[in-house]
């Protein structure tokens, strides 16, 4: 692969499937929530999405701080003979607040462009191996 192609103005979305509900839990988790796969009981097995974000601030020195948001999904897997297993997917964002008028705009490019980069079959090789161009 020599490139990587993202729409710009383009609609993501996932079709299809069945929807998995996903519950507080009552977890203790600095800054965000946890929630859990409503059908499942065991908390072993249970498949979590945490969502943790952090508001822009002005700093000490009078600068801002970077808005942060992150969502994690973390899907549980038993092996017999090795036992429980957690594997995860972590989406982060990061944003500067400086031109205030323009973030809202940014926040939904970032949005945008970031799920292409999950879902995009030009990047199956680098999620499926970890492999580089």
């Amino acid at each position: 692969m020599s490139t990587i192609t993202l729409l710009t103005g383009g609609t993501t979305a996932t079709t299809g499937g069945t929807n998995q509900t996903f519950a507080p839990v009552g977890k203790n988790v600095v800054n965000g929530t946890a929630y859990g796969d409503s059908s499942v009981t065991d908390i072993m097995a249970r498949e979590e999405v945490v969502l943790v974000s952090r508001a822009a601030a002005v700093t000490q020195s009078g600068a801002w701080s970077k808005q942060k948001s992150k969502c994690t999904l973390v899907i549980p897997h038993y092996d017999a003979d090795t036992g429980m297993h957690y594997s995860l997917v972590r989406v982060e964002m990061e944003v500067s607040p400086v031109h205030l008028a323009a973030v809202s705009t940014l926040i939904g490019t970032l949005r945008e462009k970031g799920a292409q980069l999950i879902i995009d079959s030009e990047l199956d090789y680098f999620w499926n191996s970890g492999a580089r161009p």
